[in-house]
């Protein structure tokens, strides 16, 4: 079975930043980015629960290959995902 998703709008931004990021460095880069990102949220969709919980609300999937954690909650039938969260910010502004 595989939980649809729901991603804020604030995580959309964080992808969408991240991506014109890793383009500007290296042409394909962001696209390698992007594929990652859609390989974990499949992952979270079939099978949330296989990720350490981060706090009471959150759990985190680490990306593969790129130095960023996805923080989703799963809630009622549904993932939502609430930030794209590159590690090499202060842990202090997790969500």
């Amino acid at each position: 079975m595989s939980y649809p998703l729901q991603i804020l709008a604030s995580a959309e931004i964080e992808i969408s930043e991240a991506f014109n990021f890793y383009e500007g460095k290296v042409i394909g880069l962001g696209r390698r980015f992007l594929d990652s990102v859609d390989r974990s949220f499949s992952i979270i969709s079939k099978s949330p629960e296989i990720y350490a919980r981060k706090n009471k609300a959150f759990r985190a999937c680490p990306l593969k290959n790129f130095p960023f954690l996805i923080f989703y909650a799963i809630e009622k039938e549904c993932i939502v995902i609430y930030s794209i969260f590159n590690t090499s910010q202060d842990p202090v502004n997790w969500p």
